[in-house]
């Protein structure tokens, strides 16, 4: 084992001696507890002296050597627990490492002098090496080392080069894996092989070392190689910072006022100062920052000297030195008040203290340090808000960083300030000579005004793309969600013109329920408040309701409320704030699909003139929208602009069903208020039309003229459904509008509680179970039955599956054994398939009860293989969305003969029959239904007269549908708590007593569509 180096151990106590012994006769006297080790121990705790432990543990598998007897060695270090923080009154651990040898054969009593002889030749041998058998030397290591030639007698004649070994590389692969100490000990080796210590080469080697010396806390090794490196290599920075690491610790450890100490600290100073001027990177310059902060005293005229000294070397073109200075400078600076007294007095020193946080932003952004020009600049802000130059800088640095939105703000706000600057040397002077005015001062653009507006411009044309950070972020993280989600697993609603921050508005949105729209996505077509605060209450309420929630602003979001003056510069930057915004809150506004081919594509969007075709002219004199600001013209420019924003979404190859929706309306048919004159030229952007048509849109949803309204035009669908105003709605309630229904796109009010409108009808399903023993999979009955099967599935508003009991991978026999139901297997009835058929209404399953395909085609090829047939039709109580990343999904159904005047909603065994079919849901993978035979209003009897059908039902009058993930979330649904509850609640409501469930059919899942 490495021993700890003298450098390292405690200095010597003046006792060491322990506890003295018990005396004679004491409890516990010539025990364990006198031994000296367990005294000193003791001693040591009283004492409350700090310990350590080593704790070696093995590196990697034994490895065998074929010696006679055969033995093996294993490696064994504590790099666990030299990375690990020291636990209190412990000392931290340090680095150790060790070599293993061990042979099972020298075990034995008579094997001692056999053991002697290993050890005596192994261990010299694996001193040198042993680390020659680290996995991680084995890359590095030449192989012709260990490789003996096939003829030896010819090697004498033959010439082999003595190639070097590559210690450097070696030390550079240790150092990567944290093995320090094995590190130092191969640049020790390539130093000792080295002709003459000199050079750039021994220069890295002694910088290397330093470093592994640092790591290892041996700082006083460190600083004498930092040194040497830094004599040897003078124009390299990291030995000098290296030298300024190990000196700063060492300075530490010295006693305060000390000679010494002051050394160590103005060493550590030059030596970072160099490293600043040779490599000005973020690390050197905090670590110079530091460091001069202990030496340097604390005065203004000290940081004023050390910016200029920098501002000359700036414009002499020596950044790195212009960086040190400012840096030496800034630790120069007073402190600033922290008291609230002493800030209200203002900081004497801020214009300086921005000015050299300034500066050095400035030096950094010319070496294209993006993030700590931003840093010094928002520094420079805090101290003086009104810095116009910082705030440019903080602009080109977020540009730099790809942060676009934000550094449009900034440019915004940089030529906010500099515009009222110039604003105020243009007001007209005092009166004077006999009351007459002094003429109004015209002053040129200013080179800040001018910087901030090339900034603000460029940010402009970047956004366009949207390749900044964020939305690159945006969507990666959300445009492939929802990417492979079943196709029919989600419904779309919409609502426009919510203005939550007006009247009782925002009652509405908690009216929503809460539940039912869990699994459904809410398109929100602008004018949600005036505020980015309301903004974000508002959505979250929404968000909460519904599983997604698309929006794009409208003009209320766009107008600067007074509260937001010193918020916002302009209304492009409160709109991007506003995004920001919804990003945090998980609310989409860029395109995303929702679930397979059903994409929601937002549309940026603002009104023209020329949507009012009588006279396509701006109003000069128009008051609309005056509250918000813009960077550019509003009436010809920012239209454009706004289109030109959705550009980049519009290139995406969307497919499938298509919904886009905007604030502004698409078109002049979409028009219905009266003609006033002036208003046609404020609602809408015929462009807009053109736009969602490129992007194959089949429906489209607008807002902002409070008119509920839908249409077809052209082949396309567009729909209106706005709350408005308090004294614009209705009613209390207004319903949300149902613009894809799962399968179909459609507009259809839908009420804010979930209940479907009158005469909307939910999906009936259709059960049957087959007494088939002759048919097999794979055969070619079974072909044609699919193939039948098949022909179902082209039907409109119909989804068919047929296949055996069981699940995709198990027979019924070997579900019942792997879900550990043994009495399942007798639940069977003999029945060997079933038959699914859903149906979206009363309309498509008459359409497939009497189709051909059914009556003749389907009869004909089952009459010679089926003995027996149960059917139940009921209505579907659940989505089937089918779990695409599960394995071995499962339906199963139990047709139950249930007394239907003992078991209905007013019932009292009711409401324990729902609080059972609640816990079963609430079992990881599971989802149950259960419903009365029949559909609608309709009983059992009334519906079989209604669609013309045998009744097959063998007094079946409930299903029972469970769906799982996979056969381990049956399982678990089997042995649940609730299950046995379940059987006991029923066992009242059969129609005669100690009657079981007819059947219980479990299938593959193979279909997905909604309730």
């Amino acid at each position: 084992v490495a021993s700890v180096p003298k450098a390292l151990e405690p200095p010597p106590r003046a006792s060491r001696s322990g506890a003295p012994p018990r005396p004679p006769g004491a409890h516990g006297e010539g025990g364990l507890a006198d031994a000296p080790a367990v005294r000193r121990r003791s001693d040591r705790w009283q004492r409350r002296e700090p310990s350590c432990a080593l704790e070696l543990k093995p590196v990697g598998s034994p490895i065998a050597l074929f010696t006679k007897p055969t033995c093996f060695v294993r490696f064994y270090d504590n790099s666990h627990q030299a990375s690990e923080l020291p636990g209190p009154g412990r000392l931290p651990a340090e680095p150790f490492f060790a070599i293993g040898i061990t042979s099972q054969a020298c075990s034995r009593g008579r094997a001692g002098h056999d053991w002697n002889l290993l050890r005596t030749r192994l261990v010299p041998l694996l001193s040198s090496l042993g680390w020659g058998l680290l996995r991680g030397a084995w890359s590095i290591l030449a192989k012709p080392l260990d490789v003996q030639s096939a003829y030896p007698e010819w090697l004498p004649e033959m010439p082999r080069p003595q190639l070097p070994v590559p210690w450097k590389q070696m030390g550079d692969a240790a150092f990567r894996r944290g093995c320090f100490w094995l590190a130092i000990a191969y640049y020790s080796r390539s130093l000792e092989e080295m002709s003459e210590q000199t050079g750039e080469d021994a220069g890295r080697l002694f910088s290397n070392r330093a470093a592994c010396f640092a790591r290892v806390r041996h700082h006083d090794c460190s600083l004498l190689d930092a040194r040497r490196a830094a004599e040897l290599s003078p124009e390299w920075s990291r030995p000098w910072s290296r030298v300024g690491l190990a000196a700063s610790v060492l300075a530490d450890q010295c006693e305060e006022a000390s000679e010494k100490r002051s050394a160590y600290l103005w060493e550590a100073h030059v030596a970072h100062m160099r490293a600043v001027q040779l490599e000005p990177g973020e690390a050197n310059i905090a670590s110079l920052e530091g460091a001069a902060a202990r030496v340097e005293q604390q005065s203004a005229e000290g940081a004023q000297d050390a910016r200029s000294t920098g501002s000359m070397a700036m414009r002499a073109g020596k950044l790195g030195e212009g960086i040190a200075e400012y840096t030496v400078g800034i630790a120069r600076l007073p402190p600033v008040p922290e008291a609230l007294e002493e800030a209200e007095a203002a900081d004497e020193h801020a214009q300086l203290r921005a000015g050299l946080y300034s500066n050095r932003a400035a030096a950094l952004l010319r070496l294209r340090s993006w993030r700590a020009a931003a840093e010094d600049a928002r520094q420079a802000l805090a101290a003086h808000g009104a810095h116009i130059k910082a705030r440019c800088h903080l602009g080109a640095a977020l540009l730099g960083c790809g942060l676009y939105e934000e550094a449009y703000a900034e440019f915004a706000r940089a030529l906010q300030q500099a515009g009222r600057a110039r604003s105020d040397l243009e007001e007209e002077g005092e009166p004077a000579d006999g009351g007459r005015k002094t003429p109004q001062v015209e002053v040129e653009e200013t080179e800040d005004e001018s910087r901030a507006r090339k900034g603000r411009d460029a940010c402009l044309v970047e956004m366009i793309g949207w390749k900044s950070g964020p939305a690159r972020a945006r969507f990666k993280e959300r445009f492939v969600m929802d990417l492979y989600r079943p196709k029919g697993s989600t419904r779309i609603f919409a609502v426009s013109d919510l203005h939550l921050d007006q009247g009782d508005n925002e009652e509405w949105a908690h009216l929503i329920d809460d539940v039912k729209f869990q699994d459904d996505v809410l398109i929100v077509a602008g004018d949600v408040a005036s505020t980015v605060t309301d903004v974000i209450k508002a959505l979250t309420i929404l968000k909460a309701k519904f599983r997604r929630v698309f929006y794009t602003v409208g003009h209320h979001e766009l107008w600067i409320d007074p509260s937001e003056v010193g918020l916002y510069p302009d209304s492009i930057s409160k709109m991007f704030a506003i995004f920001s915004a919804c990003d945090e809150l998980g609310v989409d506004v860029a395109p995303a699909p929702v679930s397979e081919d059903v994409f929601i594509v937002p549309l940026l969007s603002w009104y023209n003139a020329d949507f009012d075709a009588h006279d396509p002219f701006p109003d000069p004199r128009s008051g609309y929208d005056t509250s918000a600001r813009w960077p550019m013209d509003r009436h010809e420019s920012l239209w454009r602009y706004m289109l030109r924003l959705n550009e980049a979404h519009l290139k995406l190859a969307y497919g499938g069903t298509v919904i886009t929706f905007s604030h502004f309306l698409p078109g002049p048919w979409a028009y219905h208020d009266p003609p006033i004159p002036g208003l046609k030229k404020t609602v809408g952007c015929e462009d807009l039309d053109d736009q969602l048509r490129r992007a194959r849109s089949g429906l489209h949803v607008f807002g902002h003229t409070h008119h509920r309204h839908a249409e077809v035009h052209n082949g396309v669908q567009y729909v209106q459904n706005p709350l408005g105003f308090p004294n614009e709605r209705r009613r209390t309630e207004e319903p949300l509008m149902l613009v894809y229904d799962g399968q179909n796109a459609c507009m259809r009010e839908w009420s804010i509680d979930g209940t479907p409108p009158p005469g909307f009808v939910k999906k009936v399903q259709r059960v049957t179970a087959l007494q088939m023993p002759d048919l097999k999979d794979g055969s070619r009955e079974m072909k044609d039955l699919q193939d039948i099967v098949a022909k179902f599935n082209t039907l409109p508003g119909v989804y068919a599956m047929f296949c055996r009991f069981g699940s995709s991978k198990l027979s019924k026999e070997e579900l019942a054994g792997e879900s550990e139901w043994w009495d399942l297997i007798g639940l069977y009835a003999n029945f060997t398939h079933g038959l699914l058929i859903i149906a979206d209404g009363i309309k498509e399953f008459k359409g497939w009860l009497h189709s051909k395909f059914f009556k003749k085609e389907w009869a004909k090829a089952v009459e010679p293989l089926n003995q027996s047939t149960v059917s139940v039709d009921c209505q579907l109580g659940m989505d089937l969305v089918r779990p695409t990343t599960q394995k071995d999904p499962i339906l199963a159904f139990c047709f139950m003969r249930l007394n239907p005047e003992a078991l209905h909603e007013g019932s009292e065994i009711w409401p324990i029959i729902n609080h059972c079919l609640d816990k079963f849901n609430e079992v990881p993978g599971v989802k149950v239904s259960f419903m009365p035979a029949g559909f609608g209003g309709f009983s059992w009897q009334e519906w079989i007269q209604e669609v013309w059908c045998p009744d097959q039902t063998f007094g079946v009058s409930f299903m029972f549908t469970l769906a799982c993930n996979n056969t381990l979330c049956f399982k678990r649904w089997r042995h649940s708590e609730i299950f046995d509850v379940w059987g006991e609640v029923l066992s009242h409501c059969y129609i005669y007593d100690h009657m079981t469930p007819l059947l219980f059919a479990p299938m593959p899942w193979e279909i997905t569509t909604t309730c």
